[in-house]
């Protein structure tokens, strides 16, 4: 009988792990609007800048990779994630390059991901508003 249960007990732990770790559709930030607290134009290098401090806040690496483009990576909990930041004085992107161990098909991702990069947005429009 004791082995009965810790097979029951075994196989509602698999089925929790399996509905627990799901995907989510990939969250992409397109088209966000460069915004200062003061209303004013923000430079290329403001963006930049505001975007670099934003993601090192949340503990992101984040490197110029040429004109109008940041690469974000965040090794977080055995995880990988990468994002390209396209910007321009009017608005920032953000989107999946690379990750590893959160289950990415192409199509769908681990929430914990979306989450990181809804923080990252987040405190990206902070640090904007602080110029």
């Amino acid at each position: 009988m004791k082995k009965l249960l810790f097979k029951v007990f075994l196989v509602a732990i698999g089925i929790a792990a399996i509905i627990g770790c799901r995907g989510a559709p990939i969250y992409n930030v397109d088209n966000v609007a460069v915004i200062s607290s003061t209303d004013k134009k923000l430079s290329m290098e403001q963006v930049k800048t505001a975007i670099i401090r934003g993601g090192a806040n949340r503990g992101w690496a984040m490197k110029a990779a040429g004109n109008g483009l940041v690469i974000g990576t965040l090794h977080l909990r055995g995880t990988l994630s990468v994002v390209e930041i396209k910007y321009n004085t009017k608005s920032y992107s953000i989107t999946h390059k690379d990750s590893q161990g959160l289950g990415y098909n192409g199509e769908s991702i681990h929430r914990r991901y979306n989450s990181w990069v809804q923080n990252l947005q987040s405190s990206i429009t902070n640090e904007m508003s602080l110029m």
